[in-house]
């Protein structure tokens, strides 16, 4: 059988290709990559390394626990078997060496990197063995202040006895400045008029609030000529709408809508003297008005200075340009601002300006 020439040439071609797949083929064998292990000794290894890292795990649940403690004095060991984040204990030791105490529960959620979250979990496990008054000193075995079971009437009480119920000194001191201008308190939310007086502080006071002598009281009014306003009508100064506040003595619309915007500015009224801050807003509407009004302070919205920009506090009334400049520069240079106190250190700051803004920041 004779082929022709394009037959000789197709079973060359195809001889040509079966030896390369052959070539291949062996090559192949020869590198293949070869486990060092069988099957069965593969699985052994991942079991055992599974039960390491279960190990692991229940000697780490183990070691970082929430038990009772105090913020001021653990450390060491205590401290790292603490079931709190890394950074949030890292800051607890730089702040107490920084010379930084806690008197409360409530100052432990001022620690940079503790959220809401991680201060409900851990609030019920602080315990504040000693307290440290003003001057620095250390008030020792006081794990809470507690208040007293009496009664006191606003009135007339004197400085210490508002102090042993929990108001702090800038409360006090401006009740006591409202007293002696010949203001009077006629029923318990008249302290809500006192300038610092928060919801917080009114609610933990509220149940102690006793009137005994009225008629002293009113002879005290009557000797500085002072008028009474009968106060039938409470308007909420942080969420009223034009129409509630019309229904004020001496409020029309101009008023209504001056106040609705510079509420909006503000972030909310921290006192009812912030009214005379309004445009037009004169001494003559304010007493007519200032009996009408109450004030819910945890409706104010702050600032997070932290995260705030230059428009974020140059829009507030009470920030100027070289003071929204100074804050900017101090974060910029010396990292976040870990509560409203440190803001002192800035020295173009002025004490006046740091109180008057402290109602509408946050370090959160």
């Amino acid at each position: 059988m004779a082929y022709s020439r394009g037959d000789r040439i197709g079973i060359i071609i195809l001889a040509i290709i079966v030896v390369i797949l052959i070539g291949v083929k062996v090559l192949y064998n020869q590198f293949e990559p070869r486990s060092l292990y069988t099957r069965e000794q593969l699985a052994e290894i991942l079991e055992e390394w599974d039960k390491s890292l279960q190990n692991e795990q229940k000697i780490a649940t183990q070691e970082h626990q929430l038990f009772e403690f105090d913020p001021n004095k653990i450390a060491g060991s205590k401290l790292d078997s603490l079931a709190l984040p890394e950074n949030v204990k890292r800051n607890l030791i730089k702040y107490r060496d920084a010379g930084g105490h806690f008197n409360s529960r409530h100052d432990f959620r001022k620690l940079y990197g503790i959220n809401d979250s991680i201060f409900n979990q851990i609030s019920p496990y602080l315990v504040i063995s000693d307290v440290q008054d003003h001057s620095g000193r250390r008030k020792a075995n006081v794990t809470q202040t507690e208040l007293p079971t009496g009664k006191f009437d606003p009135n007339f009480a004197k400085k210490e006895v508002l102090k042993s119920y929990g108001l702090n000194n800038f409360q006090v001191s401006n009740i006591v400045a409202y007293r002696n201008k010949g203001g009077t308190f006629k029923q318990n939310t008249d302290l809500l008029k006192i300038y610092g007086m928060d919801s917080l502080a009114y609610n933990k006071i509220e149940r102690y609030i006793k009137f005994e002598n009225t008629e002293k009281a009113d002879s005290a009014v009557a000797k500085e000529n002072i008028p009474v306003v009968k106060e039938y009508l409470k308007v909420e100064l942080n969420k009223a709408d034009t129409t509630q506040l019309k229904q004020l003595n001496g409020i029309g619309s101009v008023y209504a809508a001056r106040i609705i915007k510079y509420r909006e500015l503000l972030g909310g009224f921290y006192s009812k003297q912030q009214l005379l801050e309004v445009y037009g807003f004169s001494e003559e509407t304010y007493r007519n008005v200032e009996g009408q009004i109450v004030i819910d302070t945890l409706l104010i919205k702050k600032i997070r200075i932290n995260f705030a920009e230059y428009r974020d506090l140059i829009r507030h009334p009470y920030f100027n340009k070289s003071q929204t400049t100074a804050i900017l520069n101090a974060k910029d240079k010396d990292g976040p601002i870990k509560e409203i106190a440190d803001l002192k250190h800035i020295q173009t700051l002025e004490p006046e300006f740091i109180d008057k803004i402290r109602p509408y920041i946050t370090c959160r």
